[in-house]
């Protein structure tokens, strides 16, 4: 009884690390690797406009009056025109 218990252990283990053996490998073909890559960059995209529509109301960019108080565009100098 008890090597039927751990024969059984046994093949439950080794399917569950074949599993995951195979979700990493594919995850590392060219297909996984593209797909992670895209996901980055959707994510990267949404937080990058996220942050900056935040900042264009800060500053009052969105034809608001922002916090300063003041509208115009900043130059590069960080004089207003």
């Amino acid at each position: 009884m008890r090597r039927l218990f751990w024969a059984a252990l046994g093949a439950a283990a080794g399917a569950v690390i074949a599993g995951r053996i195979t979700r990493v490998a594919r995850g590392c073909t060219p297909t996984g690797t593209v797909r992670s890559a895209a996901d980055l960059l959707d994510a990267v995209r949404r937080d990058t406009a996220r942050r900056e529509r935040e900042l264009r109301r800060e500053f009052g960019m969105d034809g608001g009056t922002g916090r300063a108080g003041r509208t115009g565009t900043v130059t590069t100098r960080g004089t207003r025109d």
